[in-house]
């Protein structure tokens, strides 16, 4: 997925795998619950590259500085 050289979209595209991967690992919980097989290498490797890439770039970081600390999350 090419965004250019735009960091906004950049950093939220890197929130939205972020809560991708969270979302798969939760399903791979619960698909290990009711399957003791548990889900594929595929998907495992596939979850692992996404938590890579989304912490190479320091989503942490984006989402305190460009999200967080805007005048509408200020109290």
């Amino acid at each position: 997925m090419v965004t250019g050289n735009n960091p906004n979209v950049e950093g939220f595209l890197d929130v939205i795998r972020l809560a991708w991967a969270v979302h798969m690992i939760i399903a791979q919980d619960e698909s290990a619950r009711d399957i003791v097989s548990g889900g594929s290498s595929r998907d495992l490797s596939n979850i692992y590259s996404c938590l890579q890439l989304v912490c190479t770039n320091n989503v942490f970081q984006f989402l305190v500085t460009r999200v967080l600390r805007t005048a509408a999350y200020q109290v």
